[in-house]
Order: C-alpha cells, then structure tokens, then sequence
C-alpha cells in the first residue's frame, strides 16, 4: 500500500518494523510520483481525521 501512496507511513511503530527501511524507500519512491494520497491535496492523514471527530 505504501508503494502505490495508498497509506500513510505511522512513524511511531518503526522502530517495531524490521523491514522499516524498505517501507520507507517505497513511500519516497511514491511521494516523488504523486501516487495515491501523495498526488491528492486534499487527502486527509487518518490521525488528523480522527482527531477532528
């Protein structure tokens, strides 16, 4: 998912992520393409969106 830009990366977890440094590749890879929420202005990151509940 976050390859595609379909997910946001949650930071806090990463230190509990083995393979954290792959994830973290393809998110660059997807944010310099403008894929999925990457490409959308208007996307709302899920903690922002639960806060504003």
């Amino acid at each position: 998912m976050w390859t595609v830009g379909l997910a946001y990366p949650y930071e806090r977890y990463k230190s509990d992520c083995p393979s954290w440094d792959a994830v973290e590749r393809a998110g660059e890879y997807a944010i310099a393409n403008s894929l999925g929420v990457w490409g959308d202005r208007n996307a709302v990151k899920p903690w922002d969106y639960r806060r504003s509940k």
